[in-house]
């Protein structure tokens, strides 16, 4: 008995406290709010086995626990239903780039973005989930390499290969748009 109101009492605290994150990180992937909220509900459930294993970690390896599963159960739940939706960088590309944009512009702003989204399309998928996780989700390496499994140093390298990729994406569009402008 007494377990099991522990475990209840678990699973209501990892809800109440991962929530709203567990709820980007689905939102991120799958761009609906009810397929996300049933990832939210699916990820607790599972939670609910692995009361063990949860009760045997510390604040920041649940985190990581918690934000690795949601992001898996969002990516399966996308290759089933077989709809390849591309991570949308819009807000990234006008957050931190450094260049005022005249509205007027529109027109090249749309072919812009959406060659960049063609770009990160033909970018590797772990590169472009890096790249969403270290410039949308403002995550560190350290909390990348542990949603995504992998090494501290591999996730850095991943970080500095996205982020270069980007840079020459964008030097080639400025070119690009240089030479159509004159």
């Amino acid at each position: 008995m007494e377990k099991r109101i522990a475990k209840k009492e678990l699973l209501i605290s990892i809800y109440g406290k991962y929530k709203k994150s567990m709820y980007y990180v689905a939102y991120g992937i799958l761009k609906d709010k009810q397929s996300s909220e049933d990832m939210i509900q699916d990820s607790i459930i599972a939670f609910e086995s692995k009361y063990e294993l949860l009760s045997s970690m510390d604040e920041k390896e649940i985190s990581n626990y918690v934000h690795r599963t949601i992001k898996n159960k969002s990516l399966n739940h996308l290759k089933r239903s077989k709809k390849m939706i591309p991570i949308d960088f819009t807000d990234y590309i006008y957050k931190h780039d450094e260049v005022e944009y005249d509205i007027s512009l529109s027109l090249i702003e749309d072919e812009f973005i959406n060659s960049a989204k063609d770009y990160l399309i033909q970018v590797s998928e772990q590169q472009a989930e890096v790249f969403m996780y270290k410039f949308y989700y403002d995550y560190s390496n350290e909390e990348i390499a542990s949603l995504m499994g992998i090494s501290h140093n591999y996730a850095r390298v991943l970080v500095y290969r996205a982020k270069n990729n980007i840079k020459d994406f964008i030097e080639k569009w400025r070119i690009y748009e240089q030479k159509n402008i004159q």
